[in-house]
């Protein structure tokens, strides 16, 4: 399939977001906002910041508000459950922290920002470079206040005299931080706890990721777990799983649907970059770092599944590996039309091409949560549903809505909906699904304040 983000990269811009990195990095991390605060949307999101949650951010963020007839600047409450360990240690934090303030028009000092506990010798804070990420430290000082301020926004927007149903998105991992932001409503809040169980509409995007990434009950664990908490925010409504390969067809799927680079509109890319050229070279200095770590020749799996002779890894050291540290498009291509490149696994292939072509290969995964709540309202005729009690199989983090639960599998108690397309095959359909992406984080762009320095990503008083 084509490759549709091909952003443009303006050493200019790339110089400029390099050098706003390198302020954010050692700037202190601010309270969270207590005063001066936007009107809230009753809309709660969990999320780990990657491009694809991002994205959605943006689009359900335009879409919630446009039909409630909000305020321009009410805004929802977002959650950044951070990995330092596995995912935001390098420059991947910053990155992150740069790509939001540009796509959402939020600083670090707007949003939750949740940190796991460090660990024995901060186990859980050091990267693979074996360093410890600056803000990680700092955050989990500042984890006391960050929970109890986000609390109270959930709290307020579940005890509004509104109506409207508070929806709560769960497209990350949670890592025990959703249960325990939940736990501490339940316990400091009853009255707010109450309400939100009555009002949550919950979305989780079921990726496997996700799944295995959140705490299940143990007896031996101290707990709170994420999925008590999870099952209890569905008394009222049942669940909606949303899982890609499921929504789309599964086998049946239409190949545009592969990832975000092809199921993304042809004129995503140049939109994004005409209105922010700093957003084009930042989200290329992420997916660089991000996705790249995935096929430098420094990952031990790049070749995983396959033996190397000593002249081939001759040959790869020598002739392809260098070219990483000069420029990994150059590498890609080098890699890719070498006889080495059927040793690399599959799932690495796609992450090569990508970088071939001058892609930014990023996965299309929670963008399906806006997909189906704009289907939902817009052609909900298009759609059926999975209903019955919700299973996770805990081992591959495989999960489904079925009358009996299957064997293996575990049972939460919790009643789901899992929606998929009647039609996979519908090609006008899936177009109007792309274009409807375009045009709410386009619109969303609009309204964004250019970013000049660090203070303008990290929040006031820094």
């Amino acid at each position: 399939m084509e490759s549709h983000l091909k952003f443009p990269r303006d050493p200019a811009a790339l110089s400029t977001v390099s050098a706003i990195l390198k302020e954010v990095r050692v700037s202190d991390v601010p309270p969270p906002r207590l005063a001066m605060k936007p009107p809230l949307l009753p809309l709660v999101i969990f999320s780990d910041f990657e491009l694809d949650d991002l994205m959605a951010i943006a689009e359900l963020w335009q879409w919630r508000a446009v039909h409630m007839g909000a305020p321009e600047d009410a805004r929802p409450i977002i959650v950044f459950i951070t990995d330092f360990k596995t995912k935001d240690g390098g420059e991947v934090f910053e990155k992150k922290l740069l790509m939001a303030r540009m796509l959402l028009g939020v600083t670090l000092q707007d949003i939750y920002t949740l940190v796991c506990p460090p660990g024995t010798g901060n186990v859980n804070w050091t990267y693979f470079d074996k360093k410890v990420h600056p803000a990680a430290p700092q955050l989990y000082r500042r984890k006391d206040e960050i929970l109890a301020a986000a609390a109270q926004d959930i709290v307020d927007v579940a005890l509004s005299d509104s109506n409207e149903v508070v929806d709560v998105y769960f497209i990350s991992p949670g890592r025990g931080l959703f249960g325990e932001l939940l736990q501490g409503i339940e316990r400091d809040h009853p009255k707010g706890w109450e309400a939100l169980c009555q009002k949550a509409n919950v979305v989780m995007y079921t990726g496997s990721f996700n799944t295995q990434g959140c705490t299940l009950r143990k007896e031996a664990a101290p707990g709170p777990f994420d999925y008590d908490y999870i099952g209890k925010l569905c008394t009222v409504r049942p669940l909606v799983d949303i899982s890609k390969f499921v929504f789309f067809g599964r086998e049946k799927g239409h190949p545009v649907t592969a990832s975000a680079d092809s199921f993304a509109s042809p004129t995503l890319a140049q939109s994004l970059a005409e209105r922010s050229d700093l957003l084009a070279a930042c989200i290329h200095a992420f997916v660089d770092e991000f996705q790249g770590n995935l096929v430098k020749p420094a990952n031990l799996s790049l070749f995983r599944g396959s033996e190397l002779s000593q002249e081939e890894w001759d040959h790869f050291k020598e002739d392809i590996a260098p070219l990483a540290e000069v420029d990994m498009q150059q590498y890609a291509a080098k890699l890719a039309n070498d006889a080495l490149f059927q040793k690399v696994p599959n799932y690495k292939k796609t992450t090569v091409k990508a970088f071939e072509v001058g892609s930014c290969d990023a996965p299309l995964c929670d963008q399906v949560c806006f997909v189906y709540e704009w289907c939902c309202h817009s052609c909900s005729e298009e759609l059926e549903a999975f209903e019955g009690n919700w299973w996770l199989n805990t081992k591959n983090g495989f999960s489904g809505v079925a009358d009996v639960i299957p064997p293996d599998c575990h049972d939460h108690g919790i009643r789901a909906i899992q929606p998929y397309m009647k039609d996979p095959q519908n090609l006008e359909l899936l177009n109007r699904m792309r274009s409807a992406l375009e045009r709410l984080v386009v619109y969303h762009l609009s309204m964004i304040q250019p970013v000049r320095t660090a203070a303008d990503v990290i929040g006031e008083g820094t």
